[in-house]
């Protein structure tokens, strides 16, 4: 009888350090979000997240990161195996990027994943492939929304071309670290 009121006692134990752990991540990486200058939101996401469709439009077809990209058909449905912390940012004029932190795992390091050619959109799955790695990963939508060869949003426009040559990137990686040692300590 002892050791089931023994056994109980270490099962309830674990049960509430579990819980608590939880918490504190939750925590963490809440504690991450602003609203200043750079808008930051950051979210503890579970286990089995859909990770977002990365699309360019191209012509008649669409371009997206991951397996069968060359084809223009839709991506499969694939999904994140582990907690992290996602943080969201929007920093000025309209540059959009992802931080996803690895609550368990980390390696480290930070890993910042990139578009092509003129692309604007956050790249998903590669942030997908760099959080599995154990990296911090980030990625931006280089300061718009657009196709692959799709440069009509610089037209009157010589910031976002700023943005998009470089400062989208420039930004990302300044905050991207700032924000990872404030996660990591």
């Amino acid at each position: 009888m002892r050791s089931l009121i023994r056994l109980m006692m270490i099962a309830g134990a674990l049960a509430i350090s579990a819980s608590a752990a939880h918490a504190d991540e939750r925590s963490r990486c809440e504690a991450l979000s602003v609203d200043g200058p750079v808008k930051i939101k950051a979210t503890l996401v579970p286990a089995g997240f859909i990770v977002p469709k990365s699309y360019y439009p191209a012509g008649n077809a669409k371009l997206h990161f991951g397996a069968g990209s060359a084809d223009g058909k839709e991506p499969p449905i694939d999904k994140v195996d582990q907690s992290f912390c996602r943080v969201e940012g929007v920093a000025p004029a309209a540059i959009r990027f992802e931080l996803w932190l690895p609550v368990r795992g980390w390696n480290g390091r930070m890993l910042g994943v990139g578009n092509g050619a003129m692309a604007g959109a956050i790249p998903y799955p590669a942030i997908q492939s760099g959080l599995e790695a154990g990296y911090a990963v980030v990625g931006s939508d280089l300061g718009h929304e657009g196709g692959f060869y799709d440069s009509r949003f610089t037209i009157g426009r010589p910031d976002l071309l700023v943005d998009w040559g470089h400062r989208a990137n420039h930004v990302m990686t300044v905050e991207a670290r700032r924000l990872i040692a404030a996660f990591y300590g």
